[in-house]
């Protein structure tokens, strides 16, 4: 099982981390998805099920082995990050501020990545420590909770939907068929009910995107495109009523990302689309609302490495980032999201260090912060402008390694 879950990791690295009863609806009947609820009521009924106390006020706590000397305006405000058994989290003045007093540190374990996502508004985060069970922390408490107690099927890679605070969606699969597949899309509200497998078809080459309003997920089926309606169950996404098509058959579409206003979708496209008929390996844009689509780099092929993550929406819609494989251009790029501006703002030290890099918006879409966790000499983050391609570090303790960007 050790080796399994150790597969599991390497398939998922590429990509790129109590409830005794459960339905899992592997003919993906429609979930009648109500109407998105209110966050801090939601927040509050989630909190209450779980057993945690009423949210405590944070004190600034300084990191003792922290560095970092900001201004009062400081650009990393509502970043968070991992140092040692610890999370902490940047205040408007630039202080670390801890989060999670007494938390479990295998909730975090100091590996290639955090492997848990942090809520919007900061206050819970979810984790896959032993690629087994999600589990649920309040960022307030400590406090933990078993999310899917699942013995038949492990979960993991969660990731919150904003339109819908109290549901998480994840990838699953059963335990006893674990492999180099990362699974198939799956959601669980906060309080453990709910949980369901939305499609087992086929395992999906990258991971769902919810979307920002609240009423479908994309995810894509063995790279075929697909969406989940809560109110009508699956339907395809169709590239060819975009106008893009591959002439020879073989375009796969994963590792699909929401524009903010959900007005558009982005996903990592492969296949004989590029000029002339030319193989790329590249983001595209499609357009729900005008039915076209914006290739927005033919040049860029496929390297070897796996698929890529999803490409990186700025809040405001303007930018994205996105990683490439290939030998000649390896790193993370950006690009406007009408295709101009394109360029490459951060290279790793080698082609397969492309595969560990992240980027984190700033909440004012400003900055993009590119982290390298196998840079020479340990973990690398650097806080980037997008429109001049300029950088500067990020001045976090010696082997921190941040998690996530919610706001301040």
């Amino acid at each position: 099982m050790k080796i399994l879950k150790i597969l599991i990791l390497l398939v998922i690295s590429g990509l790129l981390a109590g409830c005794s009863t459960f339905e899992i609806g592997i003919e993906a009947t429609p979930i009648p998805l109500a109407p998105a609820a209110n966050p801090t009521a939601t927040q509050a009924a989630a909190t209450a099920t779980v057993g945690a106390p009423a949210p405590a006020t944070l004190t600034p706590v300084v990191d003792p082995t922290s560095t970092v000397t900001l201004l009062p305006s400081s650009p990393l405000a509502g970043l968070v990050y991992r140092s040692g058994d610890t999370l902490y989290r940047f205040g408007p003045d630039g202080q670390a501020q801890s989060l999670a007093p007494g938390l479990d540190p295998q909730v975090l374990p100091g590996q290639f990545t955090p492997r848990a996502a942090v809520s919007p508004d900061g206050t819970q985060m979810v984790s896959w420590w032993d690629f087994s069970d999600l589990w649920l922390a309040d960022l307030l408490t400590g406090k933990l909770h078993n999310l899917t107690n699942t013995p038949g099927r492990v979960e993991c890679c969660a990731q919150f939907w904003a339109a819908r605070p109290d549901t998480v969606v994840f990838m699953s699969q059963p335990a006893d068929s674990q492999g180099q597949s990362i699974g198939y899309p799956a959601l669980v509200k906060l309080d453990g009910s709910g949980y369901q497998v939305l499609d087992e078809s086929s395992p999906s080459l990258g991971l769902p995107a919810p979307s920002p309003d609240g009423k479908l997920i994309a995810f894509d089926r063995a790279g075929e495109a697909w969406f989940y309606r809560g109110d009508s169950g699956l339907e395809p996404l169709n590239p060819a009523g975009y106008g893009l098509q591959d002439p020879a058959g073989n375009l796969k579409l994963a590792s699909p990302s929401w524009s903010p206003d959900g007005k558009r979708l982005a996903w990592i496209a492969s296949g004989a689309i590029g000029p002339n008929g030319s193989s790329v390996f590249t983001p595209v844009i499609f357009n729900l609302e005008t039915k076209t689509h914006l290739l927005l780099d033919p040049a860029h092929t496929a390297g070897g490495e796996g698929w890529p993550a999803a490409p990186v929406w700025s809040a405001d819609g303007a930018w994205l980032a996105f990683q490439d494989f290939s030998s000649g251009q390896f790193g993370m790029w950006v690009v406007g999201s009408d295709g101009a501006n394109e360029k490459r703002v951060y290279q790793p030290d080698t082609v397969r260090g492309t595969t560990g890099l992240q980027a984190l918006w700033s909440p004012q879409a400003d900055q993009v912060l590119v982290i390298d966790p196998n840079a020479a000499g340990g973990t690398r983050a650097l806080l980037i402008d997008p429109a001049s391609g300029t950088s500067q570090p990020v001045p976090l303790p010696s082997g921190a390694f941040p998690v996530a960007w919610p706001g301040p």
